[in-house]
């Protein structure tokens, strides 16, 4: 109804990637990109490249890339949290935890979702993540 509440966007890409439908999912997350204006048009063709080379998975690479050099600048904001689901699709589990560790540390509120968030879905067999589940409580 709202073409510029991005959450929506968000939410549907998510529903697709879960689907299994890649395709149509980049084409929604494309357009939150162009709605939200946060990357700059480097990034944006960087992203572009990505998927076109190497479908989702090249484009959750490039996600945790530019997320990984982000993450080294001096003052970063955060959240970890959102860091730690990029690296989990992309199947980088130790990464990860690591950043599943930092946002626990910094008591980000995105931390609740921890076991709810089907992009942490990877993890859930792991130890690690029992033993965060129940550092939570």
């Amino acid at each position: 109804m709202d073409e510029k509440f991005g959450t929506t966007y968000n939410w549907l890409v998510v529903s697709l990637e879960m689907q299994g439908n890649y395709p149509e999912a980049f084409e929604w997350w494309m357009k939150m990109q162009a709605l939200y204006k946060d990357e700059p048009e480097e990034a944006i063709q960087a992203f572009q490249a990505a998927y076109q080379s190497s479908g989702w998975q090249g484009l959750m690479l490039e996600r945790t890339r530019r997320c990984d050099e982000a993450s080294l600048k001096p003052n970063y904001p955060g959240p970890y949290f959102q860091g730690a689901i990029e690296h989990a699709k992309a199947g980088h589990k130790d990464k990860a935890f690591e950043r599943l560790e930092k946002s626990y540390q910094r008591r980000e509120s995105w931390m609740s979702l921890l076991k709810v968030e089907p992009g942490l879905d990877s993890l859930r067999d792991d130890p690690r993540f029992d033993e965060l589940s129940s550092a939570l409580v």
